[in-house]
């Protein structure tokens, strides 16, 4: 696994519909905390997570799914209730895409 932090001006907008856009392979991590200063996704095929927290951003890179999945069920563990699941969009590819390397279970 590989972690790049840094800092970005903005919002998580930014993210939501350019960078990390189901366009662009990534589905949203929802949680009861998501708000514009806030955000979450994956890309299950290029196995990316990124995190976006009041301009911290941290960019990580999984060597394999099963290290990606690892990361989803902590994730999850840690936000607890308010973990909401992974979103892949109206999208049938990027929903298949979380099913076939291991994000099934976290799909809602």
């Amino acid at each position: 696994m590989k972690r790049v932090d840094s800092f970005v001006h903005g919002d998580r907008y930014q993210y939501d519909f350019d960078i990390c856009s189901c366009a662009n392979g990534f589905a949203q991590i929802d949680t009861g905390q998501d708000a514009s200063y806030y955000g979450n996704w994956i890309n299950p095929t290029d196995r990316i997570v990124i995190i976006f927290a009041e301009g911290d951003l941290t960019t990580i890179k999984f060597d394999n799914d099963a290290e990606m999945i690892e990361w989803v069920q902590n994730f999850k563990s840690c936000v607890s209730l308010c973990f909401i699941g992974i979103d892949p969009g109206l999208g049938e590819t990027l929903r298949l895409a979380c099913v076939e390397h291991g994000l099934g279970p976290f799909l809602h």
